[in-house]
Protein backbone atom coordinates (compact mmCIF):
# COMPACT_ATOMS: atom_id res chain seq x y z
CA UNK A 1 0.00 0.00 0.00
CA UNK A 2 1.53 3.49 -0.87
CA UNK A 3 1.78 5.94 2.01
CA UNK A 4 -0.09 8.60 0.45
CA UNK A 5 1.14 11.37 2.19
CA UNK A 6 -1.63 14.91 2.51
CA UNK A 7 -0.56 17.06 -0.69
CA UNK A 8 -0.83 20.50 2.05
CA UNK A 9 1.99 18.66 4.56
CA UNK A 10 4.74 18.66 1.53
CA UNK A 11 6.83 20.83 2.63
CA UNK A 12 9.11 22.78 0.10
CA UNK A 13 11.85 23.39 2.22
CA UNK A 14 12.63 19.81 3.06
CA UNK A 15 10.98 18.11 -0.06
CA UNK A 16 13.13 20.03 -3.20
CA UNK A 17 16.04 19.97 -4.14
CA UNK A 18 18.92 20.96 -2.04
CA UNK A 19 21.31 22.01 -4.77
CA UNK A 20 20.21 24.71 -6.86
CA UNK A 21 21.61 24.53 -10.66
CA UNK A 22 23.99 27.46 -11.96
CA UNK A 23 22.10 29.29 -15.07
CA UNK A 24 24.33 28.15 -17.54
CA UNK A 25 24.22 24.65 -20.13
CA UNK A 26 25.52 21.83 -18.82
CA UNK A 27 27.15 19.15 -21.53
CA UNK A 28 29.06 15.66 -21.78
CA UNK A 29 32.20 18.16 -20.49
CA UNK A 30 30.44 18.10 -17.07
CA UNK A 31 31.91 17.57 -13.76
CA UNK A 32 31.14 14.26 -11.48
CA UNK A 33 30.11 16.58 -8.71
CA UNK A 34 27.78 18.69 -11.94
CA UNK A 35 26.29 15.27 -13.04
CA UNK A 36 25.40 14.65 -8.99
CA UNK A 37 23.91 18.16 -8.96
CA UNK A 38 21.67 17.78 -11.97
CA UNK A 39 20.62 14.63 -10.76
CA UNK A 40 19.41 15.92 -7.50
CA UNK A 41 16.70 17.94 -9.20
CA UNK A 42 14.87 14.99 -9.94
CA UNK A 43 13.72 13.61 -6.57
CA UNK A 44 10.95 11.57 -5.09
CA UNK A 45 8.84 14.15 -2.66
CA UNK A 46 5.92 11.29 -1.53
CA UNK A 47 5.70 7.85 -2.23
CA UNK A 48 4.11 8.64 -5.61
CA UNK A 49 5.08 11.81 -6.69
CA UNK A 50 8.41 12.77 -8.35
CA UNK A 51 9.62 16.23 -8.58
CA UNK A 52 11.61 17.76 -11.27
CA UNK A 53 13.15 20.98 -11.61
CA UNK A 54 13.98 21.97 -14.56
CA UNK A 55 17.44 23.55 -15.84
CA UNK A 56 17.35 27.14 -15.76
CA UNK A 57 18.87 26.52 -19.63
CA UNK A 58 17.84 23.02 -20.28
CA UNK A 59 20.60 20.87 -22.79
CA UNK A 60 20.03 17.28 -24.49
CA UNK A 61 22.80 16.20 -22.51
CA UNK A 62 21.14 17.69 -19.29
CA UNK A 63 17.68 15.96 -20.08
CA UNK A 64 19.45 12.69 -21.03
CA UNK A 65 20.73 12.69 -17.08
CA UNK A 66 17.30 13.86 -15.44
CA UNK A 67 15.72 10.98 -17.51
CA UNK A 68 18.25 8.21 -16.51
CA UNK A 69 17.69 9.49 -12.85
CA UNK A 70 13.53 9.08 -13.80
CA UNK A 71 14.29 5.93 -14.66
CA UNK A 72 16.12 4.50 -11.76
CA UNK A 73 12.80 6.16 -9.85
CA UNK A 74 10.14 4.85 -11.87
CA UNK A 75 11.57 1.50 -11.46
CA UNK A 76 10.83 1.66 -7.84
CA UNK A 77 7.56 1.97 -8.06
CA UNK A 78 4.04 0.69 -9.53
CA UNK A 79 2.52 4.17 -10.40
CA UNK A 80 3.31 7.75 -10.07
CA UNK A 81 2.65 11.62 -11.02
CA UNK A 82 5.51 13.80 -11.96
CA UNK A 83 5.47 17.49 -10.68
CA UNK A 84 7.41 19.20 -13.33
CA UNK A 85 8.91 22.98 -11.67
CA UNK A 86 9.33 24.78 -14.88
CA UNK A 87 9.39 28.16 -13.54
CA UNK A 88 13.33 28.93 -13.54
CA UNK A 89 13.70 27.70 -16.92
CA UNK A 90 14.20 28.50 -20.59
CA UNK A 91 12.08 27.71 -23.41
CA UNK A 92 13.62 24.78 -24.95
CA UNK A 93 14.75 23.94 -28.69
CA UNK A 94 13.89 21.56 -30.58
CA UNK A 95 16.46 18.81 -29.72
CA UNK A 96 15.41 19.21 -25.93
CA UNK A 97 12.08 19.15 -26.66
CA UNK A 98 12.52 15.94 -28.38
CA UNK A 99 14.86 14.89 -25.75
CA UNK A 100 12.25 15.62 -22.89
CA UNK A 101 9.39 13.38 -24.73
CA UNK A 102 11.81 10.96 -25.06
CA UNK A 103 13.00 10.79 -21.36
CA UNK A 104 9.47 11.21 -19.90
CA UNK A 105 7.44 9.28 -22.71
CA UNK A 106 8.77 5.96 -22.22
CA UNK A 107 7.47 6.20 -18.18
CA UNK A 108 4.34 3.82 -18.33
CA UNK A 109 4.30 4.34 -14.32
CA UNK A 110 3.57 7.66 -14.51
CA UNK A 111 -0.72 8.13 -14.22
CA UNK A 112 -0.36 12.40 -14.61
CA UNK A 113 2.00 14.85 -15.09
CA UNK A 114 1.01 17.77 -13.51
CA UNK A 115 3.66 21.41 -14.96
CA UNK A 116 4.05 24.61 -13.04
CA UNK A 117 5.48 27.62 -14.16
CA UNK A 118 4.96 30.74 -12.17
CA UNK A 119 4.23 32.84 -15.38
CA UNK A 120 1.72 34.17 -17.27
CA UNK A 121 -1.14 32.34 -19.05
CA UNK A 122 0.26 32.70 -22.18
CA UNK A 123 3.51 31.40 -21.31
CA UNK A 124 1.24 28.70 -19.79
CA UNK A 125 -0.51 28.08 -23.24
CA UNK A 126 3.06 27.64 -24.78
CA UNK A 127 3.84 24.95 -22.31
CA UNK A 128 0.60 23.27 -22.59
CA UNK A 129 1.40 23.25 -26.39
CA UNK A 130 4.56 21.97 -25.68
CA UNK A 131 3.93 19.28 -24.06
CA UNK A 132 1.11 17.92 -25.90
CA UNK A 133 3.08 15.81 -27.97
CA UNK A 134 5.34 14.33 -24.57
CA UNK A 135 2.68 11.53 -24.92
CA UNK A 136 0.93 11.66 -21.58
CA UNK A 137 -2.90 11.51 -21.75
CA UNK A 138 -3.04 13.20 -18.51
CA UNK A 139 -1.36 16.68 -18.20
CA UNK A 140 -2.33 19.76 -16.55
CA UNK A 141 -0.48 23.53 -16.51
CA UNK A 142 -0.96 25.72 -13.70
CA UNK A 143 0.44 28.75 -12.55
CA UNK A 144 1.65 27.62 -8.51
CA UNK A 145 3.01 24.64 -7.11
CA UNK A 146 0.27 24.61 -4.85
CA UNK A 147 -2.51 24.30 -7.93
CA UNK A 148 -0.19 21.45 -9.80
CA UNK A 149 -0.53 19.82 -6.72
CA UNK A 150 -4.24 20.16 -6.26
CA UNK A 151 -4.32 18.54 -9.82
CA UNK A 152 -2.37 15.68 -8.52
CA UNK A 153 -4.70 15.76 -5.83
CA UNK A 154 -8.23 15.50 -8.19
CA UNK A 155 -6.31 12.94 -10.42
CA UNK A 156 -5.43 10.35 -7.40
CA UNK A 157 -8.95 10.66 -6.68
CA UNK A 158 -10.24 9.58 -9.84
CA UNK A 159 -7.66 6.27 -10.33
Amino acid sequence: MVNREPLHEIRPLEREPSVSLEARPYGPESTADEIAALREQVIMITDDIVYWREAPITTVFQIQVFGQKLDELMAQVDHAYLLADLSHTNRPKPEVLQAIREAIGRQTVIRHMAVYTEKNALLNIAAKFALSRVGFKSVSISKTKAEALLEIARVRQDT
